[in-house]
């Protein structure tokens, strides 16, 4: 619960929009002690592009990174089955 407050109270404390993702990815290292965290976002036409990034920052662990992420982007995420009512007919 202390974690939830220090992430809304870190979020509130951002100035900008273009400051929101950064603090989330280092809110988000913090609360799950992780190594590094990167936040990706979809776009239009279903790939993925980083969009902030906290954490280890030399070269290696940085081409392994961008190798993932590389990955990544090139997926494309699942199609979903949209429930409508025609779908529950029997149900």
């Amino acid at each position: 619960m202390i974690a939830l407050y220090e992430a809304t109270k870190a979020i509130y404390a951002v100035r900008n929009s273009e400051e929101l993702l950064p603090a989330l990815a280092n809110i988000t290292l913090r609360m799950l002690q992780a190594d590094d965290v990167s936040i990706l976002l979809a776009d239009k036409d279903g790939t993925y592009s980083a969009m902030a990034h906290s954490g280890i920052l030399d070269p290696a662990h940085g081409a392994a990174r961008n190798l993932i992420l590389q990955n990544l982007s090139e997926a494309r995420p699942p199609k979903l089955n949209i429930i409508s009512e025609d779908n529950l007919t029997g149900i």
